[in-house]
């Protein structure tokens, strides 16, 4: 080997630097070269262009550009290849390096979305600022029409979940459980709440629950303080409780006694406007009676504990028609054990050709009218019999309307016969008249008091009886 010298710059002696072999061959770091340009393990050989058929590299070769097809070269890694790619398709794995660019996942920079026969899902950003993460789910229904649904939280905290479709779509948001897919809960398209149901039937309920057997609602506190603790109002309009608005409530109103025992009083409230109105109290103590009360807090019904139902003030009102029930005690003979009238009153007796001087005082109880006072007429003229209108109500149509109405005679008529002065009254039937009897004393027919029996032209009766109604 012998000294090399290039331009008087770059110079080898012995082993190192640059070398060439009897065989015309140029080592760089070597004194071996096996190509006609070699460079030793451990160093890199960077050339401007490099033409040969042969170009070995310990570690690596680098260049700006390879020319030729490459096709000869050796010990390259295997290739990627993607199948069915095209703009925004995402690309996932195959078996080995053979990829695929899926039709059915696709990402454009904005909206990744997932499509199925039926179906697509889209994941997004929405709102002004990007601030509302949004999930669309959309499918088919039969017609082909597209109905969707979604999830979406915004940057303010929202949760929300929607069912927004057209056509015949339910547009409702269902809840559902177990391994059987059984629904639990579901807010229809109107907004009502079905809890364990399914009925399309209760139209006019907002919140519906149903239980296989008891079905229990509870409100309950971690503490208590003296007053209402749980409350359920129903209201009118979106103002609170007492503040404007027209409300009703019910809470369960918990109250220690001295000796620390908790008790519930269930109370029922009103309140109009702005003010309480009533209240009723059903109290957890057996020793306390239940009441309704004003808003002052002053009772008005109470319910005791013993059975009685006291009012405090005012009157019990029955509907027409209706009455008080005594059936629990009827006799067997009975046809009828309700009380449904009673009146008190005054009505004034009639009679043709007569001024009445007097009115008469009755008492009703369910169909027994019982009548008192003092029967009077002056200016009295006229034929025949004498027959008493005004009567307050009807009698029957039967016999039993013939009700002793008993008379004395204070200023009696003339019958000619002193042992007749103590006349008796009738009610004739089916009216609301009644007729002087005369007894016969001979045990003939009685006969009845007639205009020529009044002497000086006025009369006065002493009566007091009963008569039946229909």
């Amino acid at each position: 080997m012998s000294d090399i010298r290039f331009n008087q710059w770059l110079h080898q002696s012995g082993t190192g630097g640059v070398s060439q072999s009897d065989g015309g061959h140029v080592g760089i770091g070597t004194t071996n070269p096996l190509i006609p340009v070699g460079a030793g393990n451990t160093h890199i050989l960077n050339v401007g262009v490099v033409t040969c058929n042969n170009i070995s590299a310990g570690s690596s070769i680098t260049a700006t550009t390879f020319y030729g097809s490459g096709a000869n070269l050796t010990n390259l890694p295997a290739q990627a290849t993607i199948a069915n790619n095209a703009d925004n398709r995402v690309i996932t794995g195959g078996s080995g390096v053979n990829l695929n660019g899926e039709a059915n996942l696709t990402y454009d920079g904005t909206d990744l979305t997932v499509t199925g026969s039926n179906t697509k899902i889209i994941v997004d950003s929405r709102g002004s600022n990007g601030d509302q993460a949004h999930i669309q789910l959309l499918a088919k229904d039969g017609s082909g029409t597209n109905n969707f649904g979604e999830l979406e939280y915004d940057g303010d905290g929202d949760f929300s979940i929607s069912s927004r479709g057209s056509g015949s779509a339910n547009n409702s948001i269902v809840f559902k459980t177990t391994s059987s897919n059984v629904e639990r809960l579901r807010i229809d398209s109107s907004g009502r709440i079905k809890i364990n149901t399914t009925s399309a039937l209760a139209t006019n309920e907002q919140v519906t629950i149903k239980g296989g057997g008891d079905c229990i609602i509870s409100l309950r506190s971690d503490s208590h303080a003296d007053g209402n603790d749980q409350k359920i109002n129903f209201m009118v309009g979106d103002n609170t409780w007492q503040s404007g608005n027209t409300t009703s409530q019910l809470s369960s109103e918990i109250i220690q006694t001295s000796s620390g025992v908790l008790k519930a009083n269930l109370v029922i409230s009103a309140n109009r406007g702005d003010a309480l109105t009533n209240r009723y109290i059903i109290y957890g103590d057996n020793s306390v009676d239940h009441e309704f009360k004003t808003k002052t807090a002053a009772s008005l019904l109470k319910l005791h504990n013993s059975g009685l139902v006291e009012i405090v003030g005012g009157n019990l009102k029955v509907a027409n028609g209706n009455g008080v029930d005594f059936s629990a005690t009827a006799g067997s003979g009975a046809s009828s054990s309700v009380l449904d009238d009673y009146e008190e009153g005054t009505f004034t007796p009639t009679l043709s050709g007569a001024t009445t001087n007097i009115d008469m005082h009755y008492t009703k109880i369910g169909r027994v009218v019982h009548i008192s006072g003092s029967l009077a007429f002056s200016s009295i003229s006229g034929s025949g019999n004498i027959t008493i209108g005004g009567l307050p109500y009807t009698s029957i149509s039967t016999l039993d309307s013939y009700t002793h109405l008993a008379a004395h005679a204070y200023d009696s008529l003339n019958v000619g016969n002193q042992t007749y002065q103590f006349q008796t009254l009738r009610v004739n039937q089916n009216s609301t008249n009644m007729m002087i009897i005369i007894p016969a004393g001979n045990g003939n027919v009685r006969t009845f008091a007639q205009y020529s029996h009044v002497s000086g032209s006025t009369f006065r009766f002493r009566v007091a009886g009963y008569y039946l109604t229909a």
